[in-house]
């Protein structure tokens, strides 16, 4: 009796080499999820349509996982923000930002490095009722946060930006990933508790 192919055999591994191949595409070629619906959509219906016929299908299957993969990378790779977003206040400007420490504050030489979930930002009377979370460093001291502290604290906000070095690591990406598209610096004098966690 012969033996099966290896396709056949292993059966997903080709729908996973599907899914890398959309998230690959994803990334390289961003901008489409329209039309990734509008396939993804069709690839459904025809195998719908197959099982139904009992027929064999097995390229509408592929396709259906090529743009599952292209559509999973989609929200990190071009993100939709709403208009309150803290990445809407990125252009170098000076705010009193209010926000939730979001993790454990690392401990560096003479800094501290944290995300901030930001709830307001404030610049003079002026409030903006912001959402997202800002990359914050904290410069010349060491400062007692935890996680889930409430405070305030007074700096620049910027885009988060690569290195321009040819092959450099994609740190902007790394941060994407993260949900995190702004950072600021902060000296550790303007940085205040409003509660503790």
């Amino acid at each position: 009796m012969d033996k099966a192919p290896n396709c056949c055999a292993r059966p997903f591994l080709p729908l996973l080499i599907s899914l890398i191949a959309g998230i690959g595409f994803g990334v390289h070629l961003p901008g489409m999820p329209l039309l990734a619906v509008i396939v993804s959509v069709a690839s459904v219906t025809g195998i719908a349509v197959c099982f139904l016929r009992r027929k064999a299908s097995r390229l509408l299957p592929l396709i259906l996982f090529l743009t599952i993969g292209y559509l999973s990378i989609h929200p990190w790779i071009a993100p939709r923000f709403p208009p309150h977003h803290i990445v809407h206040y990125a252009d170098g400007s000076k705010w009193r930002i209010v926000g939730i420490v979001h993790n454990h504050p690392r401990q560096l030489a003479r800094r501290t490095r944290f995300v901030l979930n930001v709830r307001h930002l404030h610049e003079g009377a002026t409030t903006r009722h912001t959402s997202g979370l800002l990359r914050v460093t904290v410069a010349g001291g060491d400062v007692d946060l935890k996680r889930g502290d409430h405070i305030e604290l007074a700096g620049r906000i910027r885009p988060i930006r690569n290195f321009k070095n040819p092959g450099a690591f994609d740190y902007r990406r790394y941060m994407a990933f993260q949900k995190i598209w702004a950072t600021v610096y902060s000296p550790a004098k303007k940085v205040r508790v409003l509660h503790r966690a």
